[in-house]
């Protein structure tokens, strides 16, 4: 008889009725906040015996994304932009988006993408910088820079005021596709590429480019898609869509 599978346990006083999109653990305070497709954000007490939800926020439409900075919580959704709370629910600052939210990332600053591709920043207090980007599809922060994937297959590496330092050149005859961008071993970063065939039906180049600031180290080619990537002052391993997990060894697939 064939060995069946565990399935996790659910949490019951976690169980919820609608779609969780988005989750963020706080690192020191023992908070997890679940943001769901309704709109609603609780803010549960995991040290409590029954996993108490000490507060909830409703913004009223899908939650894309949730983040701890310090003791504040930072909700971007779907319909009305980003928004900022106190730990127990009580709203801080908006600013509102005309087409939405779609990706956010908080560091020092709050990163925030919108539904037609303006990448936006501002500081944890509600300032908006100046500086913006457009056209863009998607962003990695690494280090100290940020790394753009654009409507046009660019790459594009801003500082952290989002002015741009360099501007990766394209590459193929016909056109490419960017998959993924992102850190490196140490301070190096990658470019995953798929390079379009010349003549339907053949194979397309599937490849990741090392830089160092802003210079080409290296380039390899892959025997699959990229998925996955993730990666520490020491090591960077890859998942590809063939199966195959790589590690890179000073720029060398392994």
């Amino acid at each position: 008889m064939e060995n069946m599978v565990a399935t996790l346990p659910i949490i019951d006083a976690l169980h919820q009725k609608t779609s969780v999109t988005a989750i963020a653990l706080h690192p020191t305070l023992g908070k997890l906040l679940i943001g769901k497709k309704d709109g609603l954000v609780q803010i549960v007490d995991l040290e409590s015996e029954q996993n108490n939800i000490i507060a909830t926020i409703n913004v009223n439409s899908q939650i894309i994304d949730v983040a701890w900075s310090m003791d504040k919580i930072v909700v971007l959704d779907e319909t009305n932009g980003l928004h900022v709370f106190s730990n127990d629910g009580e709203e801080v600052w908006t600013s509102e988006f005309d087409a939405g939210g779609a990706e956010l990332v908080v560091g020092k600053q709050i990163l925030a993408l919108d539904g037609i591709g303006t990448l936006r920043q501002f500081t944890l207090d509600g300032q908006e910088y100046e500086s913006s980007q457009r056209d863009v599809r998607s962003f990695e922060m690494i280090q100290d820079s940020i790394l753009l994937i654009t409507e046009n297959q660019s790459v594009v590496k801003t500082d952290d005021h989002l002015n741009i330092v360099f501007e990766r050149p394209q590459r193929g005859e016909i056109g490419e596709d960017i998959v993924a961008v992102g850190s490196s071993q140490g301070s190096a970063w990658f470019v995953a590429r798929e390079g379009h065939a010349l003549v339907p039906g053949e194979e397309e180049a599937l490849e990741i480019e090392f830089y160092l600031r802003q210079e080409l180290l290296d380039r390899k080619e892959l025997k699959g898609r990229m998925k996955a990537s993730i990666s520490d002052s020491l090591n960077h391993f890859i998942g590809l869509d063939n199966g195959d997990l790589v590690a890179v060894n000073q720029n060398e697939i392994q």
